[in-house]
């Protein structure tokens, strides 16, 4: 049931970066990589705070 419930809100995602591929294209391998670290920080502060 979880997996459903986050099916809908992750949709309209991957159709607005498709519609949108020039941004997600200009970014070098580092740049996504530190996108992703970043978001991944603000995603998760408990897991780095108990590190």
């Amino acid at each position: 049931s979880a997996s459903a419930a986050t099916t809908p809100a992750q949709t309209p995602r991957p159709s607005v970066d498709a519609q949108r591929p020039a941004p997600a294209t200009k970014l070098t391998p580092e740049q996504a990589l530190d996108s992703i670290l970043s978001k991944t920080v603000q995603t998760m502060p408990a897991i780095f705070g108990t590190i």
